[in-house]
């Protein structure tokens, strides 16, 4: 059964008091946690954060209570790294590194204290940039999803959006091949390279992988209900530059009446926006029939349909079960060189030549040439016929040689 947005509203707020009534420590953790930070403003010393640890785990008499414990403490940042409260974040992570557990949690406290400094890219982001560099070479990998997507947010918000796009199609393929636990990272990383879309002026292209994320912005929400929020937000933002405004307004309006909403005030401005040019749109508008068909003007798409399909978010799924170890695939699984990785990101980031020889193309990798193939699509601004041929051309290769196997 398909849900409307408002009755999905409902699903997860019911899904956000059970999560509440299941982590009471949780929450009254954070609470301690609000007022550490509002102390740690007036009194710092060494050895602080060190007594604190010692006197929270008090009673931990087993290595599986220590890391129960530190779960919860990571979710306490989680939490309230969405609200944008990054001393409590800072908090947690100093905490974590004070804890007498493995290596493996002290790099898990490193991540909460660079996501702390960074400040939602708005901090010490170059201080910040050098943590997350180390976790996405060492970390559990999670975390070194998570430390990669921070740093796709950076090189967003500085404008390089090609080294941001890299970043985020690294962490999908990092957290979909390697099955990582983790559906808020999958989430965010796949609505960014949607909004990507957006800034470079493909709404539509923005629009219809948005409308592709339902399930997993679903699954996100599970976890935690920002994400629905978040998601409409980022919906309302498409839909209002393809002109389709009473659908992009009413998912404002439902981003902007959240719980959430306070941290966010870029989502009233989203809503603002979308009034102002439904206003101009009336002030401009004639007494003449409207079409029925959706029609193309102005290089605007259109929606001339009165439709109240605005979107089917299904209810949440029950709450995934939430940890810092993402299972035996940690060990096992083996992941790219970050350096490596980066050090390929930069270079295919420079201006490719005109013409390659057939010696340089022999020479070149499989990724390079992919590479090589996105950049010349991108820069000749191919059209979606000749994107078509190419694809038809590659299937009927891959195909042959399957069948040829087969024979």
């Amino acid at each position: 059964m398909s849900l409307s947005p408002l009755e999905g509203e409902n699903h997860i707020g019911n899904a956000s008091k059970h999560t509440a009534a299941s982590n009471n420590l949780v929450l009254t953790s954070f609470s301690s946690l609000k007022r550490l930070a509002e102390f740690e403003k007036r009194v710092s010393h060494a050895g602080l954060y060190q007594g604190i640890a010692q006197n929270l785990i008090r009673g931990l008499n087993t290595r599986q209570a220590l890391a129960e414990f530190a779960f919860k403490l990571a979710s306490v940042a989680d939490d309230a790294y969405l609200i944008r409260q990054f001393d409590v974040v800072g908090c947690v992570g100093r905490l974590l590194l004070n804890l007498p557990l493995s290596h493996r949690f002290e790099s898990i406290g490193d991540y909460y204290q660079a996501l702390s400094l960074n400040h939602g890219t708005r901090g010490d982001t170059v201080g910040a940039g050098c943590i997350f560099d180390q976790i996405a070479d060492s970390a559990p990998l999670k975390y070194r999803a998570r430390a990669m997507l921070a740093l796709g947010a950076n090189s967003f918000t500085a404008g390089d959006r090609h080294t941001a796009m890299s970043f985020y199609l690294e962490v999908m393929r990092i957290v979909t091949r390697h099955r990582v636990l983790d559906p808020m990272t999958l989430y965010t990383a796949s609505r960014m390279a949607a909004v990507i879309k957006g800034v470079e002026d493909d709404h539509r292209g923005a629009v219809a992988d948005l409308e592709a994320m339902v399930p997993l912005a679903r699954m996100a929400s599970s976890v935690q209900p920002y994400a629905y929020y978040d998601y409409l937000n980022a919906l309302a933002v498409e839909l209002g530059e393809l002109g389709r405004l009473e659908q992009a307004r009413r998912a404002s309006e439902i981003a902007i009446t959240s719980p959430f909403a306070r941290a966010y005030p870029e989502w009233r401005e989203t809503f603002e926006d979308i009034e102002a040019k439904s206003q101009r749109g009336s002030r401009s508008s004639v007494g003449v029939r409207q079409p029925t068909s959706e029609t193309e003007k102005d290089g605007r798409y259109l929606s001339r349909k009165k439709t109240d399909n605005l979107l089917r978010l299904p209810a949440p799924e029950p709450r995934a079960p939430a940890g810092l170890a993402d299972g035996p695939q940690d060990t096992q699984a083996r992941v790219l060189n970050f350096q490596q990785w980066k050090t390929a990101i930069k270079a295919s980031s420079r201006a490719i030549p005109e013409e390659v020889t057939p010696e340089q193309r022999r020479r070149m990798t499989t990724g390079e040439k992919l590479i090589r193939l996105m950049d010349l699509i991108s820069q000749d601004e191919t059209d979606d016929e000749t994107i078509d041929r190419i694809l038809e051309a590659v299937e009927e290769i891959v195909l042959n040689r399957r069948n040829e196997k087969l024979d």
